[in-house]
Parts: structure tokens; C-alpha cells; sequence
């Protein structure tokens, strides 16, 4: 094992003491303080796990987690590691690159990296749906393309690691609205029926009303499912729902 490897473990395995000691023995502050002198010397080296180490440590400078606040080092850190590979940093990099924030913007490149990296279901935060979003609606300096809104918010319901309901949602609203696709019920309420799975009680009241019939006659209706899904939106809290199955004596 080379000197580097070592002291990359080295560093590892302190860093894991640290994440440790914190639950008995440090504030969150003091973690997030050592946790940017960690990766500061990681990012700093050129061992395998470096890129990631500075994707780490631009999100903590951009927070303001365990010291100042500074989007100017926050994208730089970034940037260094969508170079060295981090492909899930391209993300954040081209957010602040679109946003012109932490330097100049550049709208173009912000997309470009955010067009690539998005369908890829790699993203470890909320960028990639706020990015399918902006698609659909034209807002926040991106274009409006309903066909690549689709194809991002598809990734993100299937892949996303967080908000991957919203990403369902849209998908589902673009079948029924025909944003870029064919009107599609059936598909529709496929991609519906999953954001009601990942508890969007929204959509599950409205899947419920859908199939009780009430948006049009091309809607199938389906009592059993309509109850189903109606009381779900309700299990998750939605006033409406819970109402609507008061008033139909379900509940």
C-alpha cells in the first residue's frame, strides 16, 4: 500500500472516530468543524477518495456547517470534484454555475451539467427535481422543455433519493395534460399510483377522485381503488381526504 493510500485511511478512520465521538462527547459544531479539516486534507491530497472528499467539503462551506459560509469555495471545491469524477458534485456545480452564484454565471454550462448529470439518477439532493420543475414551467433562467422535464422527473421517480414523489407526480400530470407526451390515462395513473406509494397524499386523494369518475368519462371508474386510495391520502393527513371519506361514510 503506497503512503498516500495509507494516509488516505489514515484519515478515514479518524473521520470515523470523529463521527463517533460526536454522539458522547462534541457539539454538532465542533463535528462539522473537524469535518471540514478532514476533508480539507482528503480533497487536498491525490488519493482515490479525494473528489468526493471535496464534494463533501464544498457542501459544507456552502451551508455554513461547521464554519463561515462562502459560495465562492463552495463551488470551487465543487468543481474539483466534477473533475476528478464526482458526477453527483456536476450537479451542484452546474445549481450554482445556472443560479450565478459563488462567481459568474453561466447559464449555458449550469444546464448543460444539469442536462447530463440529472438522467443519470444520481442525485443525493432536491436540484435535479427543482430542475425538472423549472423545465416545465420556464422559470429560474432554464428554457421550457416539456419533453426534458418529463425525462428528468422520470429519473428522479424512479431514482431519486429524495422528492422522488414529485418526480412521479409530474411524470403522471404530463400523461394527463399531454406536456410533451401523448395523453395518456392509463400511464398517467401508473406514475400517480407510485407517488401515492411514496406517501404524496395529495396525489392520493386525487387518484382517488379520478376513479370515482369525477375529472371526465375518460377516467375508468373503480369504487374499490377510488376508496382505497382516498383513505391512504387520509392515512398521510390530508384534511380533504379524510372529508371526502367522512362524507362517503368510509371512515
Amino acid at each position: 500500500m503506497s503512503y498516500l493510500l495509507k494516509a488516505a485511511t489514515i484519515i478515514f478512520i479518524s473521520f470515523s472516530i470523529i463521527v463517533f465521538t460526536t454522539s458522547i462527547a462534541i457539539s454538532e459544531d465542533d463535528w462539522q468543524s473537524e469535518a471540514r479539516k478532514t476533508f480539507f486534507q482528503v480533497c487536498s491530497s491525490d488519493v482515490p477518495h479525494s473528489p468526493t472528499a471535496c464534494c463533501q467539503l464544498g457542501g459544507l462551506w456552502e451551508r455554513g456547517d461547521g464554519g463561515p459560509k462562502d459560495l465562492v469555495k463552495a463551488r470551487g471545491y465543487y468543481k474539483k470534484a466534477c473533475d476528478g469524477g464526482t458526477e453527483s458534485c456536476c450537479i451542484e456545480l452546474g445549481r450554482l454555475l445556472l443560479k450565478g452564484e459563488g462567481g459568474p454565471q453561466d447559464a449555458n454550462k449550469g444546464e448543460e451539467l444539469l442536462s447530463t448529470y440529472c438522467v443519470k439518477g444520481i442525485d443525493t439532493s432536491s436540484t435535479c427535481i427543482n430542475y425538472a420543475f423549472n423545465l416545465h414551467s420556464g422559470e429560474s433562467g432554464v428554457k421550457q422543455d416539456y419533453l426534458k422535464s418529463k425525462a428528468v422527473a422520470e429519473v428522479v421517480c424512479e431514482h431519486g433519493l429524495f422528492y422522488s414523489d414529485r418526480g412521479c407526480e409530474l411524470v403522471g400530470k404530463a400523461y394527463i395534460n399531454g406536456w410533451g407526451v401523448e395523453k395518456d390515462i392509463v400511464k398517467a395513473q401508473i406514475f400517480l399510483a407510485k407517488a401515492c406509494e411514496k406517501e404524496n397524499a395529495e396525489i392520493c386523494f386525487m387518484l382517488g377522485l379520478e376513479y370515482m369518475g369525477i375529472f371526465g368519462a375518460e377516467y375508468t371508474v373503480d369504487i374499490e381503488k377510488a376508496k382505497r386510495y382516498v383513505l391512504k391520502g387520509c392515512e398521510l393527513e390530508n384534511d380533504e381526504a379524510c372529508k371526502f371519506a367522512q362524507d362517503k361514510g368510509w371512515k
